[in-house]
Protein backbone atom coordinates (compact mmCIF):
# COMPACT_ATOMS: atom_id res chain seq x y z
CA UNK A 1 0.00 0.00 0.00
CA UNK A 2 1.25 3.53 -0.75
CA UNK A 3 2.01 5.95 1.94
CA UNK A 4 0.08 9.27 1.48
CA UNK A 5 1.22 12.16 0.25
CA UNK A 6 1.97 14.32 3.22
CA UNK A 7 4.81 16.43 1.35
CA UNK A 8 1.70 17.61 -0.84
CA UNK A 9 0.18 19.74 1.99
CA UNK A 10 3.68 20.14 3.44
CA UNK A 11 4.32 22.11 0.16
CA UNK A 12 0.56 24.29 0.25
CA UNK A 13 0.77 27.67 2.31
CA UNK A 14 -3.16 27.55 1.56
CA UNK A 15 -4.21 24.34 3.34
CA UNK A 16 -2.22 24.78 5.99
CA UNK A 17 -3.64 28.53 7.03
CA UNK A 18 -7.32 26.93 5.74
CA UNK A 19 -6.75 24.09 8.57
CA UNK A 20 -5.69 26.22 11.13
CA UNK A 21 -8.16 28.72 11.11
CA UNK A 22 -10.81 25.60 10.73
CA UNK A 23 -9.44 24.56 14.32
CA UNK A 24 -9.18 27.63 15.91
CA UNK A 25 -13.07 28.52 15.06
CA UNK A 26 -13.48 24.49 16.44
CA UNK A 27 -12.00 25.39 19.62
CA UNK A 28 -13.47 28.68 19.98
CA UNK A 29 -17.25 27.64 19.59
CA UNK A 30 -16.89 24.39 21.88
CA UNK A 31 -15.42 26.75 24.88
CA UNK A 32 -16.96 30.08 24.46
CA UNK A 33 -19.20 30.58 27.42
CA UNK A 34 -22.83 30.86 26.62
CA UNK A 35 -24.66 33.89 26.73
CA UNK A 36 -27.18 34.64 29.77
CA UNK A 37 -29.94 34.10 28.14
CA UNK A 38 -28.82 31.07 26.38
CA UNK A 39 -27.58 29.77 29.94
CA UNK A 40 -30.67 30.12 31.35
CA UNK A 41 -32.56 28.08 28.62
CA UNK A 42 -30.29 25.20 29.22
CA UNK A 43 -30.80 25.21 32.87
CA UNK A 44 -34.57 25.13 32.94
CA UNK A 45 -36.12 23.68 35.46
CA UNK A 46 -33.88 21.14 38.37
CA UNK A 47 -31.08 22.68 37.38
CA UNK A 48 -31.95 26.51 37.49
CA UNK A 49 -31.14 26.37 41.31
CA UNK A 50 -27.94 25.33 40.97
CA UNK A 51 -27.02 27.39 37.65
CA UNK A 52 -27.78 30.53 40.22
CA UNK A 53 -25.58 29.12 42.49
CA UNK A 54 -22.33 28.91 39.83
CA UNK A 55 -23.65 32.26 39.28
CA UNK A 56 -20.83 32.99 41.58
CA UNK A 57 -18.49 30.73 40.91
CA UNK A 58 -15.22 32.26 40.82
CA UNK A 59 -11.39 30.83 41.49
CA UNK A 60 -9.79 32.84 43.95
CA UNK A 61 -7.11 33.49 41.21
CA UNK A 62 -9.15 35.93 39.54
CA UNK A 63 -9.99 39.84 41.07
CA UNK A 64 -14.08 40.46 40.95
CA UNK A 65 -15.96 43.66 41.08
CA UNK A 66 -18.47 42.96 44.47
CA UNK A 67 -21.70 42.18 44.00
CA UNK A 68 -24.05 45.84 43.83
CA UNK A 69 -25.11 44.32 47.35
CA UNK A 70 -22.19 43.86 49.19
CA UNK A 71 -20.58 47.03 48.03
CA UNK A 72 -23.91 48.93 49.50
CA UNK A 73 -23.78 46.60 52.17
CA UNK A 74 -19.50 48.21 53.03
CA UNK A 75 -20.53 51.41 52.01
CA UNK A 76 -23.67 51.59 54.32
CA UNK A 77 -21.45 50.24 57.60
CA UNK A 78 -18.97 53.29 56.73
CA UNK A 79 -21.68 55.67 56.89
CA UNK A 80 -23.45 54.02 59.93
CA UNK A 81 -20.03 53.83 62.03
CA UNK A 82 -18.87 57.38 61.41
CA UNK A 83 -22.88 58.52 62.17
CA UNK A 84 -22.55 56.64 65.87
CA UNK A 85 -19.20 58.22 66.09
CA UNK A 86 -19.91 61.74 65.49
CA UNK A 87 -22.41 61.82 68.24
CA UNK A 88 -22.13 64.63 70.64
CA UNK A 89 -20.64 63.40 74.11
CA UNK A 90 -21.47 66.87 75.86
CA UNK A 91 -24.36 69.18 76.22
CA UNK A 92 -21.60 72.22 74.68
CA UNK A 93 -21.15 69.72 71.45
CA UNK A 94 -24.62 69.47 71.25
CA UNK A 95 -25.70 73.00 71.17
CA UNK A 96 -22.80 73.62 68.65
CA UNK A 97 -24.04 71.22 66.46
CA UNK A 98 -27.64 72.49 66.95
CA UNK A 99 -26.55 75.51 65.70
CA UNK A 100 -24.12 74.36 62.70
CA UNK A 101 -27.55 72.28 61.10
CA UNK A 102 -30.36 74.24 61.93
CA UNK A 103 -28.86 77.88 62.03
CA UNK A 104 -30.58 78.81 65.19
CA UNK A 105 -29.96 78.55 68.74
CA UNK A 106 -31.76 75.32 70.48
CA UNK A 107 -35.41 76.04 71.95
CA UNK A 108 -35.78 76.66 74.99
CA UNK A 109 -35.29 73.22 77.73
CA UNK A 110 -32.96 72.52 75.47
CA UNK A 111 -30.11 71.25 78.70
CA UNK A 112 -32.57 69.40 80.17
CA UNK A 113 -33.66 67.33 77.30
CA UNK A 114 -30.08 66.80 76.75
CA UNK A 115 -30.23 65.39 80.26
CA UNK A 116 -33.25 63.18 79.89
CA UNK A 117 -31.35 61.94 76.97
CA UNK A 118 -28.23 60.78 78.68
CA UNK A 119 -29.91 59.55 81.51
CA UNK A 120 -31.47 57.20 79.46
CA UNK A 121 -28.46 56.39 77.69
CA UNK A 122 -29.23 57.18 74.15
CA UNK A 123 -27.40 57.17 71.37
CA UNK A 124 -28.46 59.25 69.24
CA UNK A 125 -28.06 62.82 70.14
CA UNK A 126 -27.74 64.93 66.98
CA UNK A 127 -30.17 63.32 64.29
CA UNK A 128 -33.33 64.85 64.58
CA UNK A 129 -33.37 66.80 61.03
CA UNK A 130 -36.78 65.46 60.49
CA UNK A 131 -38.35 67.51 63.51
CA UNK A 132 -36.45 70.58 61.60
CA UNK A 133 -37.68 69.83 58.55
CA UNK A 134 -41.74 69.45 60.33
CA UNK A 135 -41.21 72.88 61.72
CA UNK A 136 -40.41 74.72 58.61
CA UNK A 137 -43.74 75.69 57.26
CA UNK A 138 -44.61 77.17 60.75
CA UNK A 139 -41.64 79.34 61.54
CA UNK A 140 -43.06 81.48 58.26
CA UNK A 141 -46.55 81.66 60.30
CA UNK A 142 -46.94 83.60 63.86
CA UNK A 143 -47.44 81.97 66.47
CA UNK A 144 -50.99 83.13 66.71
CA UNK A 145 -51.93 82.27 63.32
CA UNK A 146 -50.63 78.52 63.97
CA UNK A 147 -53.03 78.94 66.58
CA UNK A 148 -55.66 80.03 64.94
CA UNK A 149 -55.35 77.81 61.92
CA UNK A 150 -55.13 74.70 64.33
CA UNK A 151 -58.27 75.39 66.16
CA UNK A 152 -60.36 76.32 62.59
CA UNK A 153 -58.80 72.68 61.10
CA UNK A 154 -59.30 70.46 64.78
CA UNK A 155 -63.66 70.29 64.07
CA UNK A 156 -62.29 68.20 60.94
CA UNK A 157 -62.86 64.11 60.61
CA UNK A 158 -60.96 62.37 62.69
CA UNK A 159 -58.75 64.12 65.02
CA UNK A 160 -58.15 64.49 68.35
CA UNK A 161 -56.26 67.42 70.63
CA UNK A 162 -53.19 66.74 72.55
CA UNK A 163 -52.00 69.41 75.12
CA UNK A 164 -49.37 69.84 77.74
CA UNK A 165 -50.24 72.62 80.49
CA UNK A 166 -48.79 73.17 83.66
CA UNK A 167 -46.12 70.54 83.82
CA UNK A 168 -49.45 67.58 82.96
CA UNK A 169 -50.24 66.22 79.74
CA UNK A 170 -54.22 66.39 78.50
CA UNK A 171 -54.89 63.50 75.89
CA UNK A 172 -58.70 63.72 75.83
CA UNK A 173 -61.34 61.42 75.64
CA UNK A 174 -60.76 58.70 73.31
CA UNK A 175 -57.59 59.49 72.71
CA UNK A 176 -55.52 56.23 73.36
CA UNK A 177 -52.68 57.88 71.52
CA UNK A 178 -52.39 60.99 73.54
CA UNK A 179 -52.79 58.12 76.44
CA UNK A 180 -49.75 56.20 75.14
CA UNK A 181 -47.57 59.80 74.89
CA UNK A 182 -48.76 60.49 78.27
CA UNK A 183 -47.22 57.50 79.59
CA UNK A 184 -44.15 57.36 77.42
CA UNK A 185 -43.05 60.65 78.73
CA UNK A 186 -44.05 60.08 82.37
CA UNK A 187 -42.31 62.77 84.65
CA UNK A 188 -40.27 64.62 81.93
CA UNK A 189 -43.76 66.02 80.52
CA UNK A 190 -42.89 68.65 84.08
CA UNK A 191 -39.96 69.95 81.92
CA UNK A 192 -41.80 70.49 78.66
CA UNK A 193 -43.89 74.15 78.09
CA UNK A 194 -47.37 74.38 77.49
CA UNK A 195 -48.31 73.60 73.89
CA UNK A 196 -51.56 72.26 72.25
CA UNK A 197 -51.51 70.25 69.05
CA UNK A 198 -53.75 67.76 66.92
CA UNK A 199 -53.50 64.34 66.10
CA UNK A 200 -54.20 62.44 63.48
CA UNK A 201 -55.79 59.07 64.75
CA UNK A 202 -55.63 57.44 60.69
CA UNK A 203 -53.17 55.45 59.51
CA UNK A 204 -53.00 57.56 56.20
CA UNK A 205 -51.54 61.27 56.88
CA UNK A 206 -53.54 64.54 56.01
CA UNK A 207 -51.42 67.51 55.01
CA UNK A 208 -50.27 68.56 51.41
CA UNK A 209 -49.26 71.99 51.30
CA UNK A 210 -50.39 74.21 48.30
CA UNK A 211 -47.75 76.94 46.88
CA UNK A 212 -50.51 79.08 49.12
CA UNK A 213 -51.32 77.11 51.81
CA UNK A 214 -54.41 79.53 53.18
CA UNK A 215 -54.93 80.35 56.84
CA UNK A 216 -57.70 82.11 56.91
CA UNK A 217 -59.79 78.84 56.53
CA UNK A 218 -59.19 75.24 56.62
CA UNK A 219 -60.77 72.81 54.30
CA UNK A 220 -60.94 69.16 53.54
CA UNK A 221 -61.07 67.28 50.88
CA UNK A 222 -62.00 63.67 50.96
CA UNK A 223 -60.09 61.55 48.27
CA UNK A 224 -60.77 58.03 49.19
CA UNK A 225 -61.45 55.38 47.26
CA UNK A 226 -59.77 57.40 43.98
CA UNK A 227 -56.28 57.87 42.29
CA UNK A 228 -54.82 60.15 44.89
CA UNK A 229 -51.27 60.63 43.17
CA UNK A 230 -53.07 64.09 41.19
CA UNK A 231 -53.28 65.33 44.71
CA UNK A 232 -50.22 63.62 46.63
CA UNK A 233 -47.72 64.81 43.92
CA UNK A 234 -49.29 68.27 43.21
CA UNK A 235 -46.74 70.08 45.89
CA UNK A 236 -43.88 68.88 43.91
CA UNK A 237 -44.67 71.86 41.63
CA UNK A 238 -43.14 74.21 44.51
CA UNK A 239 -41.24 71.85 46.73
CA UNK A 240 -37.35 73.26 46.79
CA UNK A 241 -35.09 71.73 44.61
CA UNK A 242 -33.93 68.18 46.01
CA UNK A 243 -31.26 68.00 48.55
CA UNK A 244 -27.55 65.73 48.11
CA UNK A 245 -29.32 63.13 50.15
CA UNK A 246 -32.15 62.41 47.76
CA UNK A 247 -30.18 61.83 44.86
CA UNK A 248 -29.39 58.65 44.11
CA UNK A 249 -25.84 57.09 44.74
CA UNK A 250 -23.88 56.39 41.34
CA UNK A 251 -20.95 55.24 42.95
CA UNK A 252 -21.93 51.20 43.36
CA UNK A 253 -22.36 50.25 39.91
CA UNK A 254 -26.14 48.46 39.89
CA UNK A 255 -25.91 46.90 36.52
CA UNK A 256 -29.69 48.49 35.56
CA UNK A 257 -30.75 47.08 38.80
CA UNK A 258 -32.63 49.45 41.10
CA UNK A 259 -30.80 48.39 44.12
CA UNK A 260 -31.76 51.62 46.48
CA UNK A 261 -28.48 53.84 46.94
CA UNK A 262 -30.82 56.76 48.68
CA UNK A 263 -33.40 55.92 50.94
CA UNK A 264 -35.37 59.15 50.92
CA UNK A 265 -34.49 59.01 46.73
CA UNK A 266 -36.19 55.86 46.54
CA UNK A 267 -39.00 57.08 48.27
CA UNK A 268 -39.22 60.62 46.59
CA UNK A 269 -43.13 60.92 45.16
CA UNK A 270 -41.71 63.51 42.79
CA UNK A 271 -38.79 61.57 41.23
CA UNK A 272 -40.75 58.08 41.04
CA UNK A 273 -44.01 58.90 38.99
CA UNK A 274 -44.22 54.82 37.94
CA UNK A 275 -45.41 54.83 41.96
CA UNK A 276 -48.79 56.25 40.78
CA UNK A 277 -49.46 52.96 39.16
CA UNK A 278 -47.57 50.37 41.51
CA UNK A 279 -49.08 51.26 45.27
CA UNK A 280 -51.61 51.19 46.54
CA UNK A 281 -51.84 54.37 48.71
CA UNK A 282 -51.49 56.25 45.17
CA UNK A 283 -53.77 53.79 43.37
CA UNK A 284 -57.36 53.96 45.16
CA UNK A 285 -56.60 54.62 49.10
CA UNK A 286 -58.76 52.94 51.55
CA UNK A 287 -58.77 56.57 53.64
CA UNK A 288 -57.18 60.22 52.36
CA UNK A 289 -58.73 63.20 54.18
CA UNK A 290 -56.42 66.09 53.27
CA UNK A 291 -55.56 69.96 53.24
CA UNK A 292 -53.74 72.19 52.15
CA UNK A 293 -53.64 74.54 55.08
CA UNK A 294 -50.29 74.70 57.36
CA UNK A 295 -52.41 72.90 60.29
CA UNK A 296 -49.33 71.34 62.80
CA UNK A 297 -51.14 67.36 63.39
CA UNK A 298 -48.91 64.41 64.85
CA UNK A 299 -49.14 61.77 62.23
CA UNK A 300 -47.54 58.15 62.57
CA UNK A 301 -46.40 57.74 58.51
CA UNK A 302 -46.16 60.05 55.66
CA UNK A 303 -44.79 60.07 51.99
CA UNK A 304 -42.38 62.38 50.90
CA UNK A 305 -44.57 65.30 49.68
CA UNK A 306 -46.80 65.48 53.33
CA UNK A 307 -46.15 67.80 55.80
CA UNK A 308 -47.16 66.35 58.57
CA UNK A 309 -45.32 66.30 62.03
CA UNK A 310 -44.05 62.64 62.13
CA UNK A 311 -43.46 61.47 65.79
CA UNK A 312 -43.29 57.74 67.26
CA UNK A 313 -46.64 55.36 66.52
CA UNK A 314 -46.94 53.73 69.77
CA UNK A 315 -48.87 50.80 67.75
CA UNK A 316 -44.54 49.42 68.14
CA UNK A 317 -44.42 49.18 71.75
CA UNK A 318 -48.17 48.04 72.52
CA UNK A 319 -47.58 45.20 70.09
CA UNK A 320 -43.78 44.20 71.26
CA UNK A 321 -43.47 40.15 71.49
CA UNK A 322 -42.37 39.57 74.83
CA UNK A 323 -42.01 36.31 74.28
CA UNK A 324 -40.36 36.11 70.74
CA UNK A 325 -37.17 33.85 71.72
CA UNK A 326 -39.18 31.04 72.23
CA UNK A 327 -40.42 30.55 68.50
CA UNK A 328 -37.44 32.65 67.39
CA UNK A 329 -34.45 29.81 66.20
CA UNK A 330 -31.05 30.75 65.30
CA UNK A 331 -30.41 31.52 62.01
CA UNK A 332 -29.29 28.07 61.23
CA UNK A 333 -31.96 26.42 61.69
CA UNK A 334 -34.49 28.50 60.27
CA UNK A 335 -35.86 28.01 56.78
CA UNK A 336 -33.86 29.46 54.12
CA UNK A 337 -36.67 31.04 52.24
CA UNK A 338 -38.42 34.68 52.25
CA UNK A 339 -41.68 34.48 54.14
CA UNK A 340 -44.74 36.91 54.28
CA UNK A 341 -48.78 36.48 54.72
CA UNK A 342 -51.43 38.84 55.09
CA UNK A 343 -54.29 40.75 53.64
CA UNK A 344 -55.18 42.69 50.58
CA UNK A 345 -54.71 46.03 52.39
CA UNK A 346 -52.89 48.70 51.08
CA UNK A 347 -55.38 50.56 49.11
CA UNK A 348 -58.69 49.51 48.34
CA UNK A 349 -59.77 47.16 45.54
CA UNK A 350 -61.99 48.19 43.15
CA UNK A 351 -64.17 45.83 40.94
CA UNK A 352 -61.93 45.06 37.94
CA UNK A 353 -60.01 42.28 36.44
CA UNK A 354 -56.22 40.91 37.56
CA UNK A 355 -54.97 43.78 34.93
CA UNK A 356 -56.29 46.55 35.85
CA UNK A 357 -54.82 49.54 38.17
CA UNK A 358 -55.93 47.55 41.42
CA UNK A 359 -54.45 44.51 41.76
CA UNK A 360 -51.05 46.08 40.90
CA UNK A 361 -50.70 47.91 43.87
CA UNK A 362 -47.26 46.86 45.83
CA UNK A 363 -49.25 43.88 47.83
CA UNK A 364 -50.72 42.08 44.77
CA UNK A 365 -47.34 42.46 42.75
CA UNK A 366 -45.49 40.66 45.65
CA UNK A 367 -47.55 37.95 46.07
CA UNK A 368 -48.18 37.38 42.47
CA UNK A 369 -44.26 37.35 41.44
CA UNK A 370 -42.63 35.05 44.15
CA UNK A 371 -45.91 32.48 43.41
CA UNK A 372 -45.40 33.16 39.81
CA UNK A 373 -48.81 33.60 39.08
CA UNK A 374 -49.06 33.87 35.41
CA UNK A 375 -46.47 34.61 33.69
CA UNK A 376 -43.20 36.74 34.14
CA UNK A 377 -39.88 37.51 33.23
CA UNK A 378 -37.26 38.28 36.14
CA UNK A 379 -33.56 39.79 36.11
CA UNK A 380 -30.63 38.40 37.86
CA UNK A 381 -27.22 38.87 37.79
CA UNK A 382 -24.07 36.77 36.68
CA UNK A 383 -20.37 37.43 36.52
CA UNK A 384 -19.62 38.30 33.20
CA UNK A 385 -16.46 36.79 31.27
CA UNK A 386 -17.31 33.82 32.98
CA UNK A 387 -18.34 30.11 31.35
CA UNK A 388 -21.55 29.76 32.81
CA UNK A 389 -21.35 26.31 32.22
CA UNK A 390 -22.00 23.70 35.45
CA UNK A 391 -18.49 22.75 35.83
CA UNK A 392 -17.53 26.68 36.66
CA UNK A 393 -14.47 26.49 34.42
CA UNK A 394 -13.94 30.10 33.07
CA UNK A 395 -12.64 31.93 30.32
CA UNK A 396 -11.63 34.82 31.67
CA UNK A 397 -7.60 36.14 30.99
CA UNK A 398 -5.21 36.31 33.83
CA UNK A 399 -5.71 39.58 36.13
CA UNK A 400 -8.86 40.58 34.33
CA UNK A 401 -11.42 42.07 36.58
CA UNK A 402 -14.58 40.47 36.57
CA UNK A 403 -17.83 42.62 36.50
CA UNK A 404 -21.70 41.72 36.46
CA UNK A 405 -24.48 41.67 33.52
CA UNK A 406 -28.03 40.97 33.73
CA UNK A 407 -29.77 38.32 32.13
CA UNK A 408 -33.77 37.06 32.38
CA UNK A 409 -35.40 34.26 33.14
CA UNK A 410 -38.68 33.40 33.44
CA UNK A 411 -38.57 31.20 36.93
CA UNK A 412 -38.04 33.81 39.61
CA UNK A 413 -36.83 30.57 42.09
CA UNK A 414 -40.33 30.68 44.03
CA UNK A 415 -38.96 27.42 45.85
CA UNK A 416 -36.95 30.47 47.95
CA UNK A 417 -40.50 31.96 48.81
CA UNK A 418 -43.48 31.14 51.24
CA UNK A 419 -46.18 34.08 50.62
CA UNK A 420 -49.94 34.42 50.28
CA UNK A 421 -52.67 36.48 50.97
CA UNK A 422 -54.62 35.19 54.15
CA UNK A 423 -57.43 37.28 54.02
CA UNK A 424 -59.13 39.68 51.48
CA UNK A 425 -60.57 42.97 52.89
CA UNK A 426 -61.10 46.70 51.23
CA UNK A 427 -63.42 45.08 48.61
CA UNK A 428 -66.91 44.46 47.69
CA UNK A 429 -68.30 41.28 47.83
CA UNK A 430 -67.92 40.52 44.25
CA UNK A 431 -64.26 41.47 44.52
CA UNK A 432 -63.48 39.99 47.54
CA UNK A 433 -64.61 36.30 45.99
CA UNK A 434 -62.75 37.14 42.98
CA UNK A 435 -59.54 37.57 44.65
CA UNK A 436 -60.00 34.14 46.90
CA UNK A 437 -60.55 32.07 43.92
CA UNK A 438 -57.24 33.85 42.15
CA UNK A 439 -55.34 33.99 45.06
CA UNK A 440 -56.45 30.45 46.24
CA UNK A 441 -56.72 32.38 49.76
CA UNK A 442 -57.15 29.84 52.83
CA UNK A 443 -57.14 31.48 56.05
CA UNK A 444 -55.00 33.61 58.41
CA UNK A 445 -51.65 31.71 59.44
CA UNK A 446 -50.05 31.23 63.12
CA UNK A 447 -48.23 34.71 63.85
CA UNK A 448 -45.16 32.97 65.07
CA UNK A 449 -44.70 31.01 61.51
CA UNK A 450 -42.86 34.22 59.84
CA UNK A 451 -39.91 33.59 62.74
CA UNK A 452 -39.38 30.16 61.30
CA UNK A 453 -37.49 31.46 58.08
CA UNK A 454 -34.54 33.85 57.65
CA UNK A 455 -35.92 36.28 55.18
CA UNK A 456 -39.06 38.66 56.69
CA UNK A 457 -40.68 40.60 54.39
CA UNK A 458 -42.64 43.49 55.56
CA UNK A 459 -44.37 45.64 53.42
CA UNK A 460 -46.78 49.08 53.66
CA UNK A 461 -50.31 48.56 54.30
CA UNK A 462 -52.65 51.26 53.87
CA UNK A 463 -49.56 53.11 55.66
CA UNK A 464 -46.46 51.65 57.72
CA UNK A 465 -46.23 48.40 58.90
CA UNK A 466 -46.77 47.70 62.76
CA UNK A 467 -44.75 44.46 61.96
CA UNK A 468 -41.34 46.29 60.92
CA UNK A 469 -40.08 46.22 64.87
CA UNK A 470 -40.47 42.85 65.70
CA UNK A 471 -38.49 41.79 62.62
CA UNK A 472 -35.98 43.64 63.61
CA UNK A 473 -36.14 42.47 67.38
CA UNK A 474 -35.79 39.24 65.73
CA UNK A 475 -32.86 36.51 64.68
CA UNK A 476 -34.02 36.73 60.66
CA UNK A 477 -33.32 39.27 58.47
CA UNK A 478 -35.75 41.75 57.34
CA UNK A 479 -36.40 43.11 53.54
CA UNK A 480 -38.61 46.15 53.52
CA UNK A 481 -40.55 47.63 51.20
CA UNK A 482 -42.00 51.50 51.54
CA UNK A 483 -43.10 54.88 50.93
CA UNK A 484 -43.70 56.29 54.00
CA UNK A 485 -41.15 57.95 55.84
CA UNK A 486 -41.66 57.35 59.85
CA UNK A 487 -39.40 59.24 62.99
CA UNK A 488 -36.77 56.06 63.20
CA UNK A 489 -35.59 57.04 59.40
CA UNK A 490 -32.47 58.75 60.68
CA UNK A 491 -31.32 55.98 63.48
CA UNK A 492 -32.33 52.80 61.18
CA UNK A 493 -29.42 52.40 58.35
CA UNK A 494 -30.64 50.05 55.41
CA UNK A 495 -28.29 47.31 54.17
CA UNK A 496 -26.89 47.46 57.73
CA UNK A 497 -29.81 46.59 59.82
CA UNK A 498 -32.44 45.77 57.61
CA UNK A 499 -32.27 45.12 53.29
CA UNK A 500 -34.36 47.54 51.49
CA UNK A 501 -36.76 46.65 48.60
CA UNK A 502 -38.21 49.11 45.84
CA UNK A 503 -41.41 49.65 45.19
CA UNK A 504 -40.89 48.25 41.30
CA UNK A 505 -39.28 44.90 43.01
CA UNK A 506 -37.19 44.78 39.98
CA UNK A 507 -34.49 43.52 41.83
CA UNK A 508 -36.30 41.48 44.20
CA UNK A 509 -35.49 38.15 42.40
CA UNK A 510 -31.68 39.16 42.51
CA UNK A 511 -31.52 40.19 46.12
CA UNK A 512 -33.23 36.90 47.20
CA UNK A 513 -30.83 34.72 44.68
CA UNK A 514 -27.71 36.41 46.05
CA UNK A 515 -28.63 36.66 49.78
CA UNK A 516 -30.21 33.01 49.63
CA UNK A 517 -28.28 31.09 47.36
CA UNK A 518 -24.22 32.18 48.07
CA UNK A 519 -21.82 32.10 50.47
CA UNK A 520 -21.03 35.63 50.36
CA UNK A 521 -24.34 36.78 50.38
CA UNK A 522 -25.87 34.50 53.51
CA UNK A 523 -23.21 36.20 55.14
CA UNK A 524 -24.34 39.13 54.64
CA UNK A 525 -27.33 38.30 55.51
CA UNK A 526 -26.66 36.76 58.71
CA UNK A 527 -24.79 40.09 59.85
CA UNK A 528 -27.59 42.29 58.73
CA UNK A 529 -29.82 39.94 60.69
CA UNK A 530 -27.75 40.13 64.00
CA UNK A 531 -26.98 44.24 63.34
CA UNK A 532 -30.51 45.15 63.12
CA UNK A 533 -31.74 42.97 66.28
CA UNK A 534 -28.76 44.23 68.67
CA UNK A 535 -29.79 48.21 67.02
CA UNK A 536 -33.37 47.14 67.67
CA UNK A 537 -32.26 47.43 71.22
CA UNK A 538 -30.55 50.27 71.74
CA UNK A 539 -32.04 53.36 69.66
CA UNK A 540 -35.59 51.38 69.23
CA UNK A 541 -36.97 51.47 72.78
CA UNK A 542 -39.84 52.91 74.56
CA UNK A 543 -37.24 55.75 76.28
CA UNK A 544 -36.18 56.38 72.89
CA UNK A 545 -39.58 57.55 71.90
CA UNK A 546 -40.14 59.65 74.71
CA UNK A 547 -36.63 61.15 73.96
CA UNK A 548 -37.92 61.87 70.50
CA UNK A 549 -41.32 63.35 71.91
CA UNK A 550 -39.69 65.43 74.58
CA UNK A 551 -37.21 67.10 71.48
CA UNK A 552 -40.10 67.48 69.23
CA UNK A 553 -42.62 68.84 72.08
CA UNK A 554 -39.93 72.00 73.02
CA UNK A 555 -39.61 72.57 69.39
CA UNK A 556 -43.03 72.87 68.94
CA UNK A 557 -44.08 74.43 71.97
CA UNK A 558 -41.09 77.44 70.85
CA UNK A 559 -42.25 78.01 67.55
CA UNK A 560 -46.21 78.49 69.21
CA UNK A 561 -45.13 80.42 71.52
CA UNK A 562 -45.59 84.62 71.49
CA UNK A 563 -42.46 86.48 71.58
CA UNK A 564 -40.45 83.64 70.25
CA UNK A 565 -36.69 83.95 68.99
CA UNK A 566 -36.73 84.13 64.77
CA UNK A 567 -33.18 85.13 64.65
CA UNK A 568 -30.83 82.54 62.85
CA UNK A 569 -27.05 82.34 63.97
Amino acid sequence: MAARPVTRLASSPALYLFAFILIGLLYTKRHEAPRPSEWVQKLKGSHLEQAHHQAEYLPDTLEAQPHPIKALHEQAMQKFQAMVKRQSKTLEEAVTEYKRRYRRNPPPGFDKWYEYAVKHESVIIDEFDMINEAMEPFWAQSPSTIRAVSQKASSGYALWTFSIHNGHAISGEYNWMGDRIKDALGDAVHDIPNLEILMNPLDEPRILLSKFPPTDEVRWNDQSFQSAYPFVSEPCSHLPTPKTGTIPDKSIETYSLPFITSSSSAQDICTNPAFANNHGFLIAPNSLMITDSPVPILSQAAPSTFSDILYPSMWYWDHIISDLDEYDPEWDDKRNKVYWAGSTTGGYNRNNTAASPAWSSHRHRFVKMTRQIGEGVYSFLTRSNVDKNINGSVTTAPGEKTGWIRYESEEVLAQLYDTKFTRTVQCDKEECERMREYYQITQPEDGRLPFKSRFLMDMDGNSFSGRFYSFLQSRGCPLKQTIFREWHDERLVPWVHYIPVSVGLEELPETVRYLALTTEGSSVAREVAGRGREWHGRVLRREDAAIYLYRLFLEYARVTTDGRDDSRV
